[in-house]
């Protein structure tokens, strides 16, 4: 009788334990919804693994996040996601933000970490966040993210990245631009499908316009600005 009440008593605790660990590691789904009334749009993302933008028909931003914040006593810290937009003259200032918590961030995805503190390392924040953002057509977009993959629909307007990962952005294979190309490490690959002519070397349906540099091209007649800047690779394909 007391064995079987020590197996018992064992199996419950397993079963506990193992719901607690599916509670810490469970995703939160964020929605928001802003009303936009700039054409100039600023974002800011320090934490997310990845991002994407989109467009809308709307005149306003939509936004669906799905988070997962986990601290190094192993709380999960999903309440703390927090977003806001601020709107200063004819600019509109679009943030993503941790409330109440100082910590170096260690991404799900890739393992690497970012300190946006500088001197929080004794504290850890596993990060396995992603954005999706909806965006008016053509309005002219400033991002800068210090972490995470973007995928980037282009909606018309301007556009400038600044990252420290890999970038991949859909043009219309109509769109007249004027496109400017930094990657300090990684490689600068167009798709055949836009009309951007280049004697660099090809790989499959891509070619390779530059490696570890800057380089500046027009797509067709030229027209809005197009800026990227990363550490990692640029990709540019047609929709």
């Amino acid at each position: 009788m007391n064995m079987m009440a020590y197996i018992l008593g064992s199996f419950l605790i397993l079963c506990m334990l193992s719901a607690e660990s599916q509670s810490i590691e469970q995703y939160s789904e964020v929605q928001r919804n802003y009303f936009l009334s700039t054409s100039e749009l600023r974002i800011k993302n320090d934490f997310a693994d990845q991002i994407k933008l989109h467009i809308s028909d709307q005149d306003s931003i939509f936004i669906r996040a799905k988070v997962l914040l986990i601290d190094d006593q192993n709380q999960n810290r999903n309440d703390d996601f927090d977003v806001s937009l601020k709107q200063t003259g004819s600019v509109s200032t679009l943030s993503f933000e941790i409330k109440n918590l100082e910590a170096h961030h260690v991404f799900q995805k890739s393992g690497s970490d970012y300190d946006p503190q500088k001197d929080k390392k004794e504290k850890a924040l596993l990060v396995g966040t992603e954005i999706d953002i909806y965006l008016p057509k053509d309005t002219n977009v400033e991002f800068e993210s210090n972490m995470g993959e973007m995928h980037v629909e282009h909606n018309g307007g301007n556009l400038l990245i600044t990252t420290n990962n890999r970038i991949n952005l859909k043009l219309e294979k109509s769109l007249d631009a004027n496109l400017s190309l930094s990657s300090l490490y990684g490689e600068l690959k167009v798709s055949k499908n836009l009309n951007i002519k280049s004697n660099d070397a090809n790989e499959g349906d891509f070619q390779i316009l530059a490696s570890n540099k800057k380089a500046n091209f027009i797509l067709n007649a030229g027209g809005v600005e197009i800026s990227l800047i990363t550490l990692g690779d640029i990709v540019l394909d047609s929709k």
